[in-house]
């Protein structure tokens, strides 16, 4: 007899809990799809192309090195109708020159060419360091910023509009991207030294 009420007593409290038990696997349900509902959008993409060609900071730097090179140009151009006129001159001169004379002012023009050239290939260096440097601080400057974004809106993942194939115009974040990118970096300033 005590037996059978012992039995009783476990199947009552068993109907008690499978409600509950049956209740609390719908929740864990229901939070899993919340879950992975909400996790849809944990995803951004920003079209970094589009965020360098719209920079005002990259502007002012293509600015600066477009006005940098122009100048470089106009000297290389000096230097380039100097040297023909100089080689010119000297080719006029050849018939009265001695073989040894003709070669020494030959090798000087040569040497002063050499000299040009490193000195343009310098300037080509110091143009491309300059740039890189001024560049370096955009893209840090745009790491950071989708970094807090993606901090502030839940992003676990944000990959490069280039990288993809296709992306819903909502996860698109570039436009709030270049917004801050313009707000906390306006210029830069490229170091030519």
């Amino acid at each position: 007899m005590k037996y059978k009420s012992s039995i009783a007593i476990a199947i009552m409290a068993l109907a008690l809990l499978t409600p509950s038990i049956s209740f609390a696997a719908e929740t864990k349900a229901a939070d899993a799809a919340n879950a992975s509902s909400s996790n849809v959008h944990a995803i951004a993409v920003v079209d970094v192309q589009q965020v360098f060609e719209k920079s005002l900071a990259m502007g002012k730097i293509r600015e600066q090195l477009d006005k940098k090179l122009e100048a470089y140009e106009k000297e290389s151009s000096k230097k380039e109708e100097y040297f023909k006129k100089k080689f010119e001159e000297l080719e006029k001169q050849k018939s009265v020159l001695s073989k040894e004379s003709f070669e020494q002012k030959d090798g000087a023009v040569h040497k002063e060419l050499a000299e040009v050239q490193k000195k343009f290939q310098g300037d080509q260096s110091t143009l491309e360091k300059a740039g890189n440097e001024a560049y370096q601080k955009v893209e840090s400057a745009l790491i950071e910023i989708v970094k807090e974004e993606a901090a502030k809106r839940g992003f676990k993942l944000v990959v490069q509009k280039a990288q993809i194939v296709y992306a819903d115009d909502a996860l698109d974040i570039t436009a709030k991207v270049l917004e801050s990118l313009n707000t906390k970096l306006p210029d830069v300033t490229v170091k030519f030294s």
